[in-house]
């Protein structure tokens, strides 16, 4: 699963891991902002690092599928 992060001024920035933002929410670098979609900030400065993201939407009948493609995650809802 994907954590949405902000930077320290709340502007986003890639996502992590659920185990990375565990580690940096118990180091107290990090504060949740939202629950749903589950968004942390970051509490200290970071480089602000994006990449490339790709949304798919595929709507056949009866049923929406999102598809998000970073490069090495693929997260489908």
């Amino acid at each position: 699963m994907l954590v949405c992060v902000l930077n320290k001024t709340g502007k986003p920035i890639m996502p992590c891991n659920a185990r990375k933002a565990r580690l940096l929410l118990k180091e107290n670098k990090a504060k949740v902002v939202t629950k749903e979609p589950f968004t942390i900030q970051l509490v200290y400065g970071s480089s602000g690092y994006k990449q490339e993201v790709t949304l798919g939407v595929d709507l056949p009948a009866g049923r929406q599928v999102l598809v998000v493609k970073l490069s090495g995650y693929r997260l489908q809802q």
